[in-house]
């Protein structure tokens, strides 16, 4: 495959990757509530008017810059690109930092409590300190919701690459 052939189809991937992340995080997030008739179109709208589509956007160019196309291209020199691996890979990007930066660690006597909804149920995340079950079962759903968040974006970016990517045409 040629440079400039090679380069054109990783940059319309990345641009796929880039513009799929505001619909997956609007499923994700209003999905559940447009189902249950709890949200409607006009939250759709308000969500994304706001600077949030902004900071969608940047987070994804910056991990897709910083970590995505590096795991990419590696995976290509040492002969390893392919979907399972590539996905895989948005997956770890994806659910890594928040199994690291959003782990519940316990305080016990420290008298921190605190709650919220779950799926439409008040509960308890920390009792004088210590995680509930429910803590647990949120940390878990966050470190799987963003994981898959990376793995449909590795997925979309392997499928528009490998659309793209054209074999050399010999004369």
């Amino acid at each position: 495959m040629g440079f400039i052939n090679e380069m054109k189809s990783i940059l319309i991937a990345s641009f796929a990757t880039i513009f799929i992340q505001p619909i997956i995080f609007c499923i994700w997030f209003l999905g559940p509530l447009l189902l249950t008739g709890k949200a409607g179109v006009s939250d759709i709208v308000e969500m994304f008017s706001d600077s949030l589509i902004v900071y969608i956007l940047a987070i994804t160019i910056i991990i897709l810059l910083i970590i995505g196309l590096p795991i990419f291209f590696a995976l290509r020199k040492i002969n390893k690109l392919n979907a399972k691996y590539l996905i895989t890979a948005g997956f770890l990007i994806g659910a890594l930092p928040v199994l690291f930066l959003s782990y519940p660690v316990d305080n016990p006597g420290n008298g921190a409590s605190y709650g919220g909804n779950w799926h439409g149920i008040y509960v308890r995340g920390m009792i004088d300190g210590v995680h509930t079950k429910y803590a647990w079962y949120i940390y878990i759903e966050k470190v799987i919701g963003f994981g898959v968040h990376g793995l449909i974006a590795a997925f979309v970016f392997f499928r528009v690459w490998s659309k793209y990517e054209k074999p050399e045409q010999s004369c």
